[in-house]
């Protein structure tokens, strides 16, 4: 999940709801498990009404039912209201107490209500709990604009904003202040009755496009599915495609033979594996199909494109993409095209030389003419499994998941003291998920980290952090946080390990830095905590965790072979040094055509917004791109533009430079250095949201950030 600067009335929420429903639901069944049921609740009980008698207070789901989510929000919001009418109807003047904060808790039932269910959203494959969802989401959204607009509760706001150096006692304060002044402002507090008005049609109108636009994406890729009934076909690809194509298969109704799917857990490993360019172009084809002119998708996004627009408009934005860098880490977007030129300019100085290593292999395959991009990922993996000197099954065997989860909790040992203790005693929402208390150098709790790992039916595709509890204070105690990972890595066949690629060893560090990032956090208010810092201040430190994950001194504390028991080979390691800057510019350039796709939908005025193919073509012709480099292999296409569940490639690229450069730091001293890890903890991680991001980047790095550190990272600094 994206995590975003919180909303009132858990705004962010709503978006990661929204969300839910946008993002590509996998279709591709997993192997049967029992699912844990709920306890059956009387008519009378709602265990979202009352407090969580469950150790650490985590949410009761095996108690949780659809039906109890609507008549839970409705409390809320019953209660929630009251506490507003109290808080304008206060004869006192508007002071951080008895607005700022009295604004603070009065979210507090009704964002609990509200992480439970997108939490589970995300999870579950339950049709009453998607079924409730939209409902759920528009009533909320309803609420919530009641609120952000009502005038009385933001001139008190604004009141207190206007005295903020006398309201504030200390640097928290001030910027709860200036976050909760800030949100009112970004939703349109400040604009008059017929533009609100406006601004609520609009929302109401892209929450329902956001379903659509997932709908209509399932819909045009369901029926390409390529069966493979002649084994022989299937010689030299791994055996976890393999299984997973056979899996594929049963589920939906072949005796024999093997399915392949377009859902990116599937889809790209086919396309770098399957020999036969027919079939490869085919599946491409199909997957890019629904981008093309006059589909439903097609103009479903150009609609909302368009809405965006408008709304920004509105709201006294040039642009959507300016409504979004607001109160984002990245200054402006006169600062983002300084970094994509910069990326630019570096990668263009080499991207010919790859581009003739990647089609000399064609060649030598007995290709003529030029690679086309149903080649790329194919020859990619030809390269990289020429210049590392193992394939893809042979790096799996180093990493099983049971080592590398370990491998991941012994580094955050190393450098924080944190030790991790299963828990067997709390409520689950699947049999095969796990939950870990994690405790301080000193022993004492910190907080819960669910894992959820593993492919299945009805989980959300991708991977993501999701918060249901944010760490904060209630009457000077402090509450600890209930954080959660998860993740579609492939299931092993009975018996056997699940075994990871490099690729998705890095996917597990990552997120479990943003994890971290959440448990470490120290703060008042849930405004203030790390789950509400902005989306590109949130990614960067999964991004910097992610670069621990393949360092030698790392891997030798975990990447052992699941067969002979025997510690990676130092061949091993080096060829995984070399894969992290194979095809560096050409996938540099794959990176900045997406952004420049997304500025081309986005940096524009309303009524300006291309349709989304038309700006394909002009990115690709003014990039000067050739076929096989394009915005479609970035990510998960052109889709993600309008998946709001993850930060969009701009804050991705900004993350990763700020990864880039703290890494740096590291690898200035030593990389497993527990002094500057420690730095890194007191000025990044404690304090969560409780400044401005950058300022907490300064404090750590002493300067502003430098993307010399990003292009050194992928061989193409000077």
């Amino acid at each position: 999940m994206t995590s975003t600067p919180k909303a009132l009335l858990a705004a962010t929420l709503l978006l990661a709801l929204a969300a839910c429903e946008q993002a590509p639901r996998e279709e591709e069944p997993a192997p049967a498990a029992e699912t844990q049921e709920p306890a059956p609740a009387e008519p009378s009980e709602n265990p979202l009404l009352t407090r969580y008698l469950t150790p650490f207070q985590t949410p009761p789901f095996h108690r949780l039912e659809a039906a109890h989510f609507l008549p839970a929000l409705e409390q809320a919001i019953e209660e929630h209201s009251e506490r507003i009418s109290t808080i304008t109807g206060d004869d006192d003047p508007a002071g951080f107490a008895n607005t700022i904060v009295a604004l603070e808790r009065a979210n507090n039932e009704l964002e609990r209500v509200t992480r439970v269910l997108v939490g589970l959203i995300t999870v579950s494959d339950d049709p009453e709990l998607h079924e409730i969802a939209p409902e759920f989401s528009a009533r909320q959204a309803d609420y919530e604009h009641s609120v952000l607009f009502n005038r009385e509760l933001f001139d008190r706001v604004t009141s207190v904003h206007d005295q903020i150096d006398t309201q504030a006692e200390d640097p928290e304060q001030q910027r709860l202040i200036e976050l909760t002044h800030q949100r009112f402002v970004h939703a349109g507090a400040e604009a008059d009755d017929q533009a609100q008005q406006r601004v609520r049609e609009i929302n109401a109108r892209l929450a329902e496009l956001g379903q659509r636009l997932d709908a209509a994406l399932r819909e045009e890729r369901a029926d390409t599915d390529l069966l493979i009934e002649d084994e022989t076909q299937l010689e030299g690809l791994p055996e976890t495609l393999v299984n997973l194509a056979a899996r594929s298969a049963r589920e939906r109704g072949h005796p024999t033979g093997w399915v392949f799917t377009l859902h990116e857990h599937n889809l790209q490993p086919f396309l770098a594996h399957f020999p036969e360019r027919e079939q490869r172009q085919a599946m491409f084809e199909a997957w890019i199909e629904p981008y093309a002119s006059g589909t439903e998708w097609a103009e479903l996004a150009h609609e909302t494109a368009q809405l965006r627009a408008e709304r920004a408009e509105l709201l006294g934005f040039d642009s959507h993409l300016d409504y979004r860098l607001a109160g984002s880490t990245i200054d402006s977007s006169e600062q983002l095209r300084e970094l994509l030129d910069a990326l630019s300019a570096a990668a263009s100085n080499r991207i010919a030389d790859e581009m003739d290593q990647v089609q000399a292999l064609a060649e030598a395959d007995g290709l003529s003419g030029d690679i086309e991009p149903w080649d790329w990922w194919y020859y990619r993996e030809r390269l990289r499994e020429s210049e590392i000197g193992q394939t893809d099954a042979e790096l799996r065997d180093w990493f099983t998941l049971e080592q590398v989860r370990d491998g991941a909790f012994a580094l955050a040992n190393r450098l924080w003291g944190l030790s991790f203790h299963v828990r067997t005693d709390l409520p689950l929402w699947y049999t095969d998920v796990e939950t870990w208390e994690v405790r301080d150098s000193l022993g004492e709790h910190l907080g819960v980290i669910y894992l959820d790992y593993l492919h299945r039916e009805g989980k959300r595709a991708g991977n993501w952090t999701f918060v249901h509890r944010p760490s904060h204070r209630d009457d000077d105690e402090r509450v600890t946080p209930v954080v959660a990972n998860a993740a579609n890595f492939p299931r092993a066949a009975a018996g056997l390990p699940s075994l990871l690629s490099a690729g998705e060893v890095e996917t597990l560090f990552r997120q479990f830095g943003r994890a971290l990032h959440e448990l470490l956090s120290d703060t008042d208010y849930p405004t203030t905590a790390a789950s509400a810092l902005p989306a590109d201040f949130a990614e960067f430190m999964g991004r910097l965790v992610q670069r621990w994950a393949l360092q030698p001194e790392v891997l030798r504390m975990y990447a052992y072979h699941h067969e002979t028991g025997g510690m990676i080979t130092d061949e091993a390691i080096e060829g995984l040094g070399r894969d992290q800057r194979l095809l560096s510019a050409i996938e540099s350039m794959q990176q900045v055509a997406a952004i420049e796709l997304d500025l081309a939908l986005h940096d524009v005025g309303a009524g300006e917004v291309p349709e989304i193919a038309e700006a394909i073509e002009s990115v690709h012709e003014r990039l000067g791109l050739p076929a096989s480099v394009s915005a479609h292999f970035h990510g998960g296409g052109p889709a993600d533009l309008f998946a709001a569940h993850q930060p969009a490639s701009h804050e991705v690229l900004w993350a990763l430079v700020l990864a880039s450069d703290a890494f740096a730091a590291f690898e200035e001293a030593t990389v497993l250095d527990r002094n500057l890890a420690e730095q890194l903890k007191d000025e990044i991680l404690v304090p969560g949201n409780t400044r401005a991001p950058m300022e907490s980047w300064r404090a750590f790095r002493d300067r502003d950030p430098q993307i010399e550190h990003l292009l050194n990272t992928r061989g193409l600094g000077d």
